[in-house]
């Protein structure tokens, strides 16, 4: 581990410090406040392009970080697909290739493993998710065959909950869990069906929130970009409720109560952005990263146009973070990202920037309580595992060192 000296302090200008501390005029804030409509019974917020509150940016404080070239005990990484921390502040790190969980303390420091590569009880086989249960064990989610596996926070296994054939007479394929209140929520692929959706202690499912078809015709194969589009764009807020960004192009969040039923929806107004060709290109090829996975002769769309939700993170105050195409292509340098603040009746109330170490092109990012998990070299690690251990394409050179996680405070009100 290497441990970060002196605070770095979050701040803004002396001149945003002066408008932050002065009161909203009424006639300011209506002006910036979304307009609330009732459509089809269903509540929608509509916010303008601008949020009610200025602009923030703010410094993020590095309290920690392991992995990288690091030789320390604990601190060797394949690849990270999965990564929690609990209320204590203890950090789990699933490696999908060493088939294993990492456990460090809230400092950082190494505490054990917790399973071990294999097909028996308390074993795992390329965990692709993981998140805490409501009884606080810890539950590895496998796709083939997909169950979760349970372990308590010494490493012992509990359980295993095995997710059974549904009514069409398949067996889901999990692609993430989450904890969602007093139950986890899966999203999976089922036939030609991708869901979100809760789930009980056994494995069944209790209520669905959304689900997205997509047709595949091995005689002529064509991959959709569209078809991908929930991977890194639902989350769970502390309430129970589920988030999911239910549009591929517009910036739109659907909300759903935890016994299914929708909330509200929430939109903003949002300018597309366009691709360049060389950015449509880099779609294209991470979409065919793994070319064994892809029959040939296969077909390939790919929009012109970015999603305008990149990815959203529910944080423990109510809030949604969401990064937008902009925020995550156009970030100013030396950030990590532009967010969108979304309070937690959907009203966008600022955009923050967060300054630090950290690229959405080739990191991956994990929000809880007050820390940022910022996991590295993900996009290279998945090049260089799919593609056999090259490290000559173009994905794979973004990153030349090892994966690390690094932990810093966000200091954002």
């Amino acid at each position: 581990m290497k441990p970060r000296g002196n605070a770095l302090l979050s701040y803004t200008g002396w001149f945003l410090v002066l408008i932050l501390l002065s009161p909203v005029h009424p006639a300011y804030s209506k002006s910036r406040t979304g307009q609330e409509s009732v459509k089809d019974g269903v509540r929608h917020v509509v916010n303008p392009a601008n949020p009610v509150k200025p602009p923030e940016t703010v410094q993020l404080e590095e309290l920690w970080r392991i992995g990288g070239e690091s030789e320390e005990e604990g601190e060797l990484f394949g690849l990270i697909r999965g990564l929690t921390a609990d209320q204590n502040g203890s950090v789990y790190v699933m490696d999908y290739q060493l088939s294993q969980v990492s456990m460090f303390s809230p400092e950082g420091e190494f505490v054990r493993t917790i399973g071990r590569e294999g097909e028996g009880p308390g074993d795992l086989r390329r965990p692709d998710s993981m998140c805490l249960s409501p009884k606080g064990f810890i539950c590895v989610a496998m796709a083939y065959p997909s169950r979760i596996a349970l372990f308590d926070t010494t490493g012992d296994p509990v359980g295993t909950i095995t997710i059974p054939e549904n009514k069409s007479g398949a067996v889901p394929i999990i692609f993430r869990i989450a904890r969602a209140g007093d139950h986890l929520v899966m999203h999976g692929v089922s036939r030609k069906t991708r869901f979100i959706c809760a789930i009980d202690d056994n494995g069944i499912e209790t209520a669905r929130y959304h689900e997205e078809m997509h047709s595949f015709d091995e005689a002529t194969p064509v991959y959709e970009e569209k078809s991908g589009s929930l991977t890194g764009r639902w989350d769970v807020g502390p309430n129970g409720k589920v988030y999911v960004a239910s549009s591929f192009y517009d910036y739109e969040m659907s909300v759903y109560n935890p016994d299914g039923e929708i909330s509200y929806i929430v939109e903003r107004d949002y300018e597309h952005r366009k691709r360049s060709k060389e950015e449509k290109q880099f779609v294209h090829d991470w979409a065919n990263v793994n070319p064994a996975a892809i029959l040939p002769g296969t077909r390939f769309e790919i929009e012109d146009y970015d999603k305008d939700i990149m990815a959203l993170h529910c944080r423990d105050d109510g809030t949604c973070w969401v990064l937008t195409s902009r925020g995550f292509y156009d970030r100013p340098d030396g950030s990590i990202g532009v967010f969108d603040v979304l309070d937690s009746d959907g009203t966008f109330v600022r955009q923050v920037t967060l300054l630090g170490v950290g690229d959405p092109h080739r990191d991956r990012y994990h929000f809880f309580g007050d820390r940022l998990y910022v996991v590295t070299c993900f996009t290279a690690a998945v090049a260089r595992m799919t593609g056999g251990g090259q490290t000559d394409n173009r994905f794979a050179s973004l990153c030349a060192e090892p994966m690390s996680v690094i932990c810093y405070r966000v200091d954002s009100q």
